[in-house]
């Protein structure tokens, strides 16, 4: 059975996630209406009997359809298998700890309506910190050094739309809704990446369809909470791999000049992690990674040994010179308790 166009299947891998928050994105998808036709949560091999518990509750609340990922592990198989099983014509991502803003569904089935080119549409999104911080996540627009229209919406195309997205990926993909055929012609989500699966399936779909934003904040993204950005392997190399994926994707062979400073400036992020986390071995070696890759930048790479001489105060301070992902660094690790 396939539901009428405009109908939007929302997809939720889920592994023991926090109940309250699992329960919570639900509702939040549950409240906007008619258009959202099913919740498609994919039980990734959930082992906690709070999380099962949960599930258990919420698989008699209508709309929902609850899968069980038999083949493979992953966020990315995980959506790959509910897109394959999704009835709608759009497909919506909420992860188990986001929560969606009313009014995101009936802005994006309206603005998609409106232009039939685009077959994506973004909105924007507050980043939550465990103490009840919010803050705005930047716009593409902005990013972009383009200006929403009086209706509040703007039209990002190619190629422009492609370079942006590698240089400053202010998306998220809880505030994205998109074609289920645009989807599955990049081939959905990269499962032999552990990040950026997301940030590389967009990138490939920006070349085939105009992306819409709409100027309105649609979702919720949860910080500082354990999960795949705060585990010890977002410390190592396959934080960043899908950078080189994407360097040695044929079909992105035009835009190689951004994806080589993008992955020259991820591996300055890493480096400056590592060293704010204590790593100090792994820490050097991402810093001379990144200059073998750009060996123009000495006069970085000898920063980063000055940095490496400071303590955690001094390294806030002067830490941005060398990446500004510093002051990001230091926020999630005061919420996770890290000193």
């Amino acid at each position: 059975m396939r539901y009428p166009a405009s109908s939007v299947s929302v997809i939720m891998p889920v592994h023991n996630a926090i109940p309250q928050y699992f329960e919570q994105a639900v509702e939040s998808v549950l409240n906007q209406g008619e258009k959202v036709v099913e919740i498609i949560i994919v039980n990734d091999h959930t082992t906690s009997a709070e999380t099962i518990s949960a599930m258990n509750s919420i698989a008699s609340l209508p709309k929902v359809r609850i899968l069980d990922l038999l083949q493979g592990s992953g966020v990315s198989a995980g959506r790959n298998f509910g897109i394959e099983a999704a009835r709608g014509d759009l497909i919506g991502f909420c992860d188990s700890d986001d929560l969606w803003l009313p009014g995101w569904v009936e802005s994006a089935t309206a603005a998609l309506d409106d232009d039939r080119t685009a077959h994506w549409v973004l909105g924007r999104h507050f980043h939550l910190l465990p103490d009840g911080t919010r803050t705005e996540a930047p716009s593409l627009a902005a990013a972009s050094g383009l200006s929403f229209s009086s209706q509040g919406r703007v039209l990002h195309t190619a190629p422009r739309l492609t370079r942006t997205l590698i240089s400053q990926f202010t998306c998220h993909i809880s505030a994205t809704i998109v074609r289920r055929d645009l989807i599955q012609k990049v081939g959905s989500f990269p499962t032999n990446l552990l990040y950026l699966e997301d940030v590389l399936a967009w990138v490939r779909m920006s070349q085939l369809s105009p992306l819409i934003e709409i100027d309105r904040f649609v979702s919720v993204y949860r910080r500082g909470i354990p999960s795949a950005s705060t585990s010890w392997r977002a410390l190592t190399a396959q934080a960043i791999s899908g950078w080189d994926v994407a360097r040695h994707d044929p079909t992105l062979r035009d835009f190689r000049k951004e994806l080589r400073w993008t992955s020259y400036s991820a591996r300055k992020t890493l480096a400056l992690k590592n060293l704010y986390y204590g790593n100090r071995m792994q820490a050097l070696r991402f810093a001379a990674a990144a200059l073998v890759l750009d060996p123009r930048e000495i006069g970085e790479f000898m920063l980063f040994l000055t940095l490496m001489r400071s303590d955690k105060a001094m390294l806030r301070r002067r830490g941005g010179r060398y990446s500004q992902s510093i002051d990001d660094t230091a926020t999630i690790a005061a919420q996770l308790g890290i000193r």
